[in-house]
């Protein structure tokens, strides 16, 4: 009753597990978003807003790193967190210190805005809406209506922006002729506009029994209306109205982005979500959404671009499929062996109530349904049959037809300990996983937890419910175990090869040490590379040259957009124009309908790039593809100039070694300009001040919001500025006029002075140093081999005092986590020991036992050496999870002699006789361990390389080390009994219970 209960809740818990990715993959990042009215640039922000905020955030709780971005008008913040971070109180306390500044930063500043999300992330979803009745104007129109508000009521969404279409406004260009006539200031006519676009609550009077609301009603009707506002009263009592000096429109901005699907125009929806989300359930309901607006706006199409939940619904459907397989191989290697549907049964029956009943495990600790728990549950898959094997072969030894219930009792109970010691050393390897990092625990803790859920399970199952179906197979008087003949010409094959074995000890020895040696040589000089997927798309960014106007960028976009059209690989191309990031996304067809591989693609395009010598285009897959197959090198002091000066020259070297791709800088060219140096003195004598002149000028050459229009329920900004025909050169510029208190005129030139000057379009900060990012392409480098590169070239780098370099968070994570695996490898070395020890009684044997780690270290060298793999983090897990398995072997052998020299046997018989006997468990369990761990080395799709190296490991070391095993363990043993013969005549007996034998 207890395994039924078990399984229904394990079905109940499947069902309402969440689902994604990764285990605790998400960035746990904040943004502090703070846009500064006025166009002040990066440097003044950064002195201004960035700098100050950055102190106050210093001291955050779990607070990992503070990073931020400070351009013209905009400081963003990002401040990532530890995994253990609740980003809710994270963020209650972050408004707390942005309360605590607020009269610190200038009055400039509009309301910071709080999101957890990561500013520079992609987004989860992109979609792009195009339309072949609307313009791309209209289709905007919507999507600031109507569209954002949609997508930002789903749960989970934190941002929604929107590229591409014209902005509408309702634009007051002001001519400047006419307004120098009336002496009028374009601050007077922006206060005009202001306070007679009013609607104002004047209070309440009292009627009998009910209280009357009066509203002063002064809003806006119309844009006649607009027009119609008096600005200034003459002496002759003429009034002079807005439209008298200027231009009163509804229209919209210049374009500040393009956006088109495969050249079709129209806007682009980035989704962020919140950090914290469930990526799956969002792409979902969000796509869910798209569905609806489709049916409600059907004059308008909808494309998901990108879905980052497609690549998470992927990697699950490809471990399910490999669950699945895994399973049925694994039934089919039993039948061969046990040769009897009845006992196949009852071997495979531990299998799905174990995986079934994990699920409910994992519910009440708090896992969740991702790649690394599901892929834990199949690479145990095959060992979860291993402890009912062992049962069956002791009870059914007996060769008894019916077997009475005492018997089959005692036959379990026989073998109790020795499974139940088993079981324990496959799961204490995973103990010292506790010691890693946050992050690094985060993700392969989840693997260690359900195998250990199911393999604890499986024990349980093992010994409660076997014995009651070998029972009633046997009342029914099915014979225990089919033919054995190959397995009994096996036998004596393997006894013959350990007889020639026993008579050369020296030169098997020699042989294994050999390979041993050569196996870890082999193994030091492997790569070190991250574990990673390529997805089925990837990104051109395109870098233009300094100061280039945007339509000039959308037009080299536009022939890279031709060109990509005509390759049949691609499926879509969706590009974005912006000022700050001009980016195509390739989508390309399955791996399976292509010519060319992505790689390949990606390396024609490069090519043809190259007439466009003037912009620099660099191309790049997902976030994760990145951080593994990009190397960065962030450069870190005070000062731009010397910052940006050491960034260069490492760039330059790493163009030079010829050995990287792409090679890229963060900050982009200095834009040339002019600094308006404004003195303050001459600036008094005119009754004006520093603020007076920068507010003016940016109002009449950028424009500035005055007010409100409400046309139908929608909100328009009311810009106001010059003219576009007074601001189109320098001259222009130098004989703007400024309206002083008194009303008289004064041209800018004669309180300024023009000075050319170039200035970063971007200043950047990590841990509130200034940074310069390099970055480039690693080609066919592993990461490791990429970093000594560039410490090759970096002593030939002078970087002055408090200047320094550090390389970018892959290449940390991949040492720390290297790092960090192989001091739990060792722990866990450690640990069986000491979990041996005290069973066998003995200093020495669970020495001998332990012999198997070194053999399988020739077998994943052998498999890496096949694969081609470099040492990743995954190879090293695989190898922990190694350590824990391959003993089982040795452990079956070890004490199978004991039993038999405690009989009183000579040594070579009983290590003759141990070995051959032992030679079918080893088999079954290896094979089935094996077998079920085959799906997951195979490609379903691009997916499956998150796992695939892990698998890979542990297939290769236990195989080989399993084979050499039955050579050496048996060898080694003899050696021992005749060095140690006194010694171990004195040991006690080992408490382990021997395995059944035929």
């Amino acid at each position: 009753m207890m395994t039924c209960l078990l399984t229904i809740l394990g079905l109940v818990s499947l069902f309402s597990l969440p689902i994604e990715l990764m285990p605790q993959q998400e960035n746990r990042t904040l943004s502090v978003i703070t846009r500064v009215r006025g166009g002040i640039s990066p440097q003044e922000v950064e002195i201004l807003v960035t700098n100050k905020i950055e102190e106050a955030m210093a001291e955050v709780t779990y607070l990992r790193q503070m990073s931020s971005i400070s351009r013209e008008g905009e400081s963003v913040v990002i401040l990532r967190f530890q995994t253990q971070a609740d980003m809710d109180l994270v963020a209650t306390e972050v408004r707390e210190k942005m309360a605590g500044i607020k009269d610190d930063l200038p009055s400039e500043i509009e309301h910071p805005v709080i999101a957890l999300f990561d500013y520079q992330s992609r987004g989860e979803l992109v979609i792009s809406v195009t339309s072949d009745v609307f313009n791309a104007e209209d289709i905007r129109m919507l999507a600031d209506d109507h569209l954002k508000k949609e997508l930002l009521s789903v749960d989970g969404v934190a941002n929604v922006d929107v590229y591409g279409g014209r902005e509408r406004k309702i634009l007051v260009e002001i001519d400047q002729p006419q307004l120098s006539r009336l002496q009028v200031s374009i601050e007077e006519i922006m206060s005009r506009l202001g306070l007679s676009n009013l609607d104002v609550m004047a209070g309440s009077i009292e009627k009998e029994q009910q209280k009357i609301f009066i509203r002063t009603k002064g809003e806006f009707q119309s844009i006649q209306e607009i027009r119609e506002i008096p600005i200034l009263t003459q002496n002759n009592g003429r009034i002079i109205k807005l439209q008298d000096v200027a231009q009163v429109k509804d229209s919209y901005l210049e374009s500040n982005s393009y956006a088109r699907v495969n050249q079709v125009s129209g806007v682009t929806l980035n989704v962020q979500k919140k950090s914290g989300a469930n990526s799956l359930k969002v792409g979902r309901d969000v796509v869910a959404v798209t569905d609806q607006l489709r049916v409600k706006y059907p004059h308008f199409f909808f494309d998901v671009i990108y879905n980052n939940g497609e690549y998470i619904e992927k990697a699950i459907h490809s471990v399910k499929i490999s669950l699945l397989f895994g399973g049925i191989l694994v039934s089919v290697v039993l039948l061969l062996f046990l040769r009897q549907l009845g006992l196949v049964f009852t071997v495979l029956i531990t299998m799905p109530i174990a995986l079934v009943s994990s699920f409910f495990v994992m519910k009440l600790i708090g896992l969740t349904i991702n790649i690394m728990t599901l892929s834990g549950l199949a690479l145990g898959l095959g060992m979860l049959t291993d402890s009912a094997f062992v049962i069956i072969e002791n009870i059914v030894a007996k060769g008894s037809r019916v077997l009475a219930k005492r018997e089959i009792i005692r036959s379990t109970e026989q073998v109790l300990p020795a499974v139940t010691a088993s079981t324990m050393t496959t799961i204490i390897v995973f103990l010292p996983l506790i010691y890693l990092n946050e992050e690094l625990k985060a993700i392969f803790a989840p693997i260690a937890m359900t195998i250990t859920i199911s393999l604890v399970i499986s024990l349980l199952v093992s010994l409660s419910l076997i014995p009651v179906l070998i029972r009633y197979w046997s009342s029914r008087g099915r014979r225990a175990v089919g033919r054995k003949g190959f397995l009994r010409r096996l036998q004596k094959f393997y006894q013959s090869l350990l007889s020639v074995t026993l008579r050369n000890q020296a030169t098997v020895l020699v042989i294994i040490l050999a390979l041993f040696f050569t196996s870890v040589l082999f193994l030091r000089q492997r790569g070190l590379e991250l574990s990673v997927f390529e997805e089925n798309e990837f990104t051109a960014r395109i870098t233009p040259p300094a100061g280039a106007k945007l339509d000039i960028v959308d037009q080299m976009a536009k022939q890279l957009e031709d060109h990509l059209e005509k390759q049949p690989d691609i499926e879509t191309v969706s590009t974005s124009v912006t000022k700050n990031d001009p980016r195509i996304v390739v989508k390309l067809v399955s791996p399976a309908k292509r010519h060319l591989t992505k790689t390949q693609i990606v390396a024609e395009i490069r090519e043809y790039v190259k007439q466009f010598p003037n912009f620099f285009v660099y191309f790049e897959g997902s976030e994760t593809e990145k951080k593994a197959k990009e190397l960065v090198i962030d450069v870190y002091g005070r000062d731009d100039q010397t910052v940006t000066k050491l960034g260069n020259t490492i760039a330059q070297k790493l163009g030079q070694s010829g050995r990287f791709i792409d090679v890229k800088i963060s900050n982009k060219q200095a834009q040339d300009g002019y600094g308006i140096v404004i003195d303050s003195r001459r600036a008094a004598l005119y009754e004006l001040t520093v603020a007076d002149i920068a507010q003016t000028i940016h109002a009449e050459v950028r424009g500035m919001r005055a007010t409100k229009y409400h046309d139908q329920g929608k909100e328009l900004e009311i810009v106001t500025r010059l003219d576009r025909s007074f601001v189109q050169n320098l001259e222009q510029i130098k004989n703007l006029e400024i309206i002083n208190r008194k009303g008289k005129r004064i041209y800018l030139k004669q309180v300024a002075s023009f000075i050319p000057a170039k200035g970063p379009v971007t200043v950047y900060h990590k841990d509130k140093f200034r940074t310069f990012q390099v970055s480039a392409d690693m080609g066919n480098m592993d990461m490791k081999t990429a970093a000594d590169v560039v410490k090759g070239f970096m002593s030939e780098v002078e970087f002055p005092r408090h200047y320094f370099y550090k390389f970018g968070e892959g290449y940390q994570e991949l040492i720390q986590g290297r790092d960090q695996l192989l001091r739990a490898l060792g722990l866990a070395l450690i640990l069986i020991y000491m979990l041996l020890a005290p069973l066998f009684r003995s200093y020495f044997q669970p020495v001998i036992v332990m012999l198997t780690v070194p053999l399988a270290v020739i077998g994943v060298a052998l498999v890496v050496f096949l694969k081609g793999l470099n040492i990743s983090n995954g190879v090293i897990m695989g190898s922990i999870m190694l350590v824990g398995i391959i003993v089982n072997n040795s452990i079956l052998l070890v004490h199978q002699i004991n039993f038999f020299l405690q009989q009183g046997r000579p040594i070579v018989k009983s290590v003759l006789t141990a070995s051959t006997s032992r030679l079918r468990p080893i088999l079954m369990t290896t094979l089935t361990t094996v077998i079920g761990m085959v799906p997951l080395t195979l490609k379903i799709n691009e997916t499956s390389e998150l796992w695939r190296s892990m698998a890979l490991t542990v297939i290769g070391g236990l195989s080989i080390s399993a084979i050499l095993t039955l050579i050496v363990i048996p060898n080694v043993y003899f050696i021992y009994h005749r060095i140690f013969k006194t010694l171990r005549s004195k040991s006690p007996v080992p408490i382990i219970v021997h395995f059944a034998q035929k």
